[in-house]
């Protein structure tokens, strides 16, 4: 859409498919009955708005550690079978554990018209990660860390089964002196820090002297994980500038950043970005990584495809590439290229 524009009597095609019925049961690793628990059906690719699939209403484990999933489209999908926080406390009641002896599971499946029955997914205790936030800069001591929250997410880009029960738990807050802790992960993750105060960025996120910052880290069960170092820099790249087509100065565009490297454009990767302009046609971009990117500037782009290769590999061509260093402030000029 352009400024200001209105658009009406927009067509939405559709196109008929048989919907599924996925069922099964879940049990715990000691081959109890989940009772309470919800399975939540996502998309295997992280496509769409990254929430559940509240299929038919009835996702809930009932009773006897049986579950529906009703009118599920053809697909890639995974079943994640998390506690509800309401369910906690009867949950420690019953067992006479603590919280933190919650159990998860995550489970692929492929959808391709016909039901799929009898699937038993079978939980297990997920891994806590513990570590601190480093700030790396000045006014450090100004600076107050219970803002900060840390959390997990697939590659992918959908939400780690750390999801409702992790957050009820306080899995994630960041305590005064900079500790935090994660419970319930499993499997390959990305550790990811939300509400970051105002002129600060991440900068590197280390396990045992190893980068993990852009890397998933593999939690496996049984083993916990301690010594995660998040660490934040007030020294931000600063980019901005404007979008030409000849000598007139372009007000309506999208500004796409991306990395040269094509391995860094996954769904979470923090070097892809987008930017509207201002009033007066100027972008700006504060907090890139620093490295090395194409810029682009597009008519329009739909929401969620900035990372999508398919979109970023034909930019390449009409992109300008640049390069960052650390708190470097930068000026680009682009010309327009439709």
């Amino acid at each position: 859409m352009a400024l200001g524009q209105e658009l009406t009597a927009i067509l939405l095609p559709l196109s008929p498919a048989r919907l599924a019925r996925v069922s099964g049961n879940a049990v715990d690793s000691q081959g109890h009955s989940l009772t309470g628990a919800v399975a939540l059906l996502l998309p295997a690719n992280g496509t769409g708005a990254g929430g559940a699939l509240n299929v038919g209403g009835a996702n809930q484990v009932r009773a006897d550690g049986s579950f529906t999933l009703n009118n599920v489209p053809p697909g890639e999908y995974t079943i994640d079978i998390q506690q509800r926080p309401r369910d906690l406390r009867a949950l420690r009641g019953a067992s006479g554990g603590q919280l933190g002896d919650l159990e998860f599971a995550s489970v692929g499946i492929t959808v391709s018209g016909a039901d799929i029955a009898g699937l038993i997914i079978v939980t297990a205790p997920g891994v806590t990660a513990s570590g601190h936030v480093v700030l790396q800069g000045q006014n450090a001591q100004a600076t107050q860390l219970r803002t900060l929250q840390v959390g997990a997410v697939a590659s992918s880009g959908t939400q780690s089964v750390l999801g409702i029960a992790g957050r009820a738990l306080g899995g994630g807050r960041v305590a005064d002196d900079g500790t935090f802790q994660l419970r319930g992960l499993s499997g390959a993750q990305l550790i990811r820090v939300n509400n970051v105060p105002s002129g600060w960025a991440l900068k590197s996120i280390t396990l045992d002297g190893q980068d993990i910052t852009d890397t998933p880290y593999e939690f496996r069960a049984g083993r916990d994980v301690s010594g995660i170092t998040i660490t934040l820099t007030n020294l931000l790249t600063d980019l901005s500038g404007t979008v030409r087509d000849g000598s007139r100065t372009i007000k309506d565009y999208v500004l796409v950043i991306f990395p040269q490297d094509s391995k860094l454009w996954a769904p979470q990767s923090r070097f892809v970005r987008t930017a509207r302009p201002n009033q007066d046609g100027m972008f700006s971009i504060k907090g890139l990584p620093p490295g090395q990117y194409y810029a682009a500037a597009v008519e329009s782009l739909e929401t969620g495809t900035q990372n999508d290769p398919a979109v970023l590999e034909p930019l390449k061509a009409k992109g300008r590439t640049f390069s960052l260093a650390d708190g470097q402030t930068q000026t680009l000029d682009l010309t327009f290229q439709p």
